[in-house]
């Protein structure tokens, strides 16, 4: 199995220029959300990100310290679909691998200024943990299967496999070590969060 390693040389734009501009809901919003984490999450914790291209087996999101991360957003409210081809995937390749997963209490914003103003205000957690931990959190769960797959992609091979939900409760609920991550300002937007390493 071939995973995408980090780019050798990783440069930050010379001009940051602020997200704007309206989206829809459904899968559009889903999309402008996990982008907006997965910016915010590598920035603070100065991981190497990983672009999603390229002929490999299995591209994650981030890179640091040998280890490759996967990056997920959730309220802190709901629960995290992981979808069990993706899982059984990721099981698989041969790196040292966890997930990072951001909580915060955005809801129903539909522009990129509101998406980011949400964030910089409830987003102040991201829980690291291993993934076998993952794999063990959602064995003996239900296996849910998409009822309506629409036009948005979840009608593919894998997807229909179906997925576990995992409650951001429980993750917070787990024994962890707490790092607090010096401030930053993306964009204009404050970020202050708390790194917990779950071991």
């Amino acid at each position: 199995m071939t995973v995408k390693p980090p780019a050798r040389d990783q440069q930050l734009p010379l001009l940051e220029v602020p997200p704007s501009g309206e989206f829809g809901e459904g899968g559009s919003a889903r999309a402008r959300y996990g982008q907006a984490v997965q910016e915010i999450v590598q920035r603070v914790l100065r991981l190497r990100p990983i672009e999603n291209s390229g002929d490999f087996d299995v591209v994650f999101d981030a890179f640091s310290r040998g280890i490759y991360y996967e990056i997920k957003s959730v309220r802190r409210t709901s629960s995290i679909p992981i979808y069990k081809w993706r899982l059984e995937k990721e099981a698989n390749a041969p790196v040292s691998l966890a997930y990072l997963i951001a909580t915060h209490n955005v809801a129903k914003a539909r522009t990129q200024e509101d998406l980011w103003q949400g964030m910089s205000e409830t987003l102040n957690a991201v829980y690291e943990v291993p993934h076998a931990l993952i794999r063990k959190l959602v064995k003996g769960r239900k296996l849910r299967h998409i009822q309506s797959p629409g036009p948005h992609g979840y009608n593919r091979t894998g997807y229909c496999e179906g997925y576990h939900l995992l409650p951001a409760s429980e993750i917070r609920g787990l024994p962890a070590q707490e790092t607090r991550v010096k401030p930053l300002n993306l964009y204009g937007y404050e970020f202050s969060i708390s790194h917990f390493v779950v071991s």
